[in-house]
């Protein structure tokens, strides 16, 4: 992939509502074939942008789905996971299905007796050889980009899963379906609510050496997604940690002018983010603020609070509150002035032969 204009990202965003409302039905209807299976527990397995889909919805998927349920990279599954077998659903995430590791995986899952779930925007990937069951989802006009739309694709498809399972079991998940197809809207509202503070916020923090995005339980999946876009599209270092860790940690680092971003939707993470704000602010931290836009107990404590419209329920928030990342990516590099993975100008890649995620 060559280096890329930043204006793709904003172009991506642009189109994840119509995404959602065209696909939810799509993979509803693909998930049923998971109910006539007999699973006790579930492991979504990816890499990249897959495996913070799978820690941003391991919580509901164990929720919903009421398995267990573990978000592991492909090495830990080959390396350290508990025994494998028929009772075991390995969910493999890959937007291009032929990731390399997720492959690995997939051939030593299938080789262990385990039933596996290929997610993938790629009919067509060698990933699906391997799937007892297929949750595709085919984006048109996909531009080469950092994963914004295959994200949003791959978190779609772990939520329709677990309420798949869940409704196996007897439970009715079309309240859920309905508050998932309304996050559509919300998603547009957002873009259009957010974009002119998040270009203001990139002019701001164009010339800052590093960014820390924090968040707690199922969002730190999605602080650790805000990170590699940052990387991906600024190449410099940036880090997606769990809140209480940043005061462990990331306090320490300097300038002290550093973005500190708190991912802080309504719910338990949001309550907690409260809290980290103030402490950020006393420490002279400049704080910026993800937050329901009529959140006020972050206004003596924020630099700017980023709005968002909608009010999902905490176990679908982590559909909504990622995408000012790809967005204030994209204005700080057009600000700099920079094209995406700007390493690749450098040949830095010329010898990796593993393909994207």
């Amino acid at each position: 992939m060559h280096p890329l204009n930043p204006e793709v990202l904003l172009r991506e965003v642009g189109l994840l509502g119509k995404d959602l409302e065209r696909l939810l039905p799509q993979l509803r209807q693909q998930a049923q074939a998971l109910k006539t299976g007999d699973f006790e527990r579930i492991l979504l397995v990816g890499s990249g942008d897959a495996l913070f889909a799978g820690m941003s919805t391991m919580s509901a998927v164990r929720e919903f789905s009421r398995r267990e349920c573990r978000a592991l990279s492909p090495f830990e599954l080959m390396a350290y996971s508990d025994s494998l077998g028929p009772d075991r659903l390995v969910v493999l995430s890959s937007a291009s299905g032929n990731t390399p590791r997720i492959l690995e995986a997939a051939a030593y899952a299938r080789g262990r007796g385990a039933k596996i779930v290929g997610v993938s925007s790629n009919p067509d990937g060698a990933l699906l050889k391997y799937a007892d069951y297929a949750l595709t989802s085919h984006l048109p006009d996909k531009e080469p980009c950092p994963g914004v739309r295959s994200y949003q694709a791959i978190l779609l498809s772990h939520f329709v899963l677990a309420l798949a399972l869940g409704e196996a079991k007897g439970n009715s998940g079309e309240t859920c379906f309905e508050e998932i197809a309304n996050l559509a809207s919300a998603i547009d509202a957002s873009y259009s609510a957010v974009r002119k503070s998040l270009e203001e916020m990139a002019k701001q923090t164009a010339d800052s050496p590093h960014w820390v995005i924090a968040s707690g339980g199922p969002h730190r999946g999605t602080a650790l997604y805000a990170a590699a876009k940052f990387m991906e599209a600024l190449g410099q270092p940036a880090s997606g940690q769990d809140i209480d860790e940043w005061w462990h940690i990331e306090r320490h680092l300097l300038p002290i002018s550093a973005p500190l971003i708190l991912i802080a939707p309504p719910g338990a993470a949001g309550d907690h983010a409260v809290e980290i704000a103030k402490v950020a602010a006393d420490l002279h931290r400049s704080v910026f603020v993800v937050a329901d836009w009529r959140e006020s107990r972050f206004s003596h404590h924020a630099v700017l609070l980023i709005g968002m419209r909608g009010t999902p329920r905490e176990s679908f928030a982590p559909l909504l509150y990622y995408i000012f990342a790809p967005i204030l990516a994209g204005f700080i590099a057009r600000a700099r002035g920079t094209k995406l993975f700007p390493a690749r100008a450098l040949n830095l890649y010329a010898t990796d032969t593993r393909k994207s995620q």
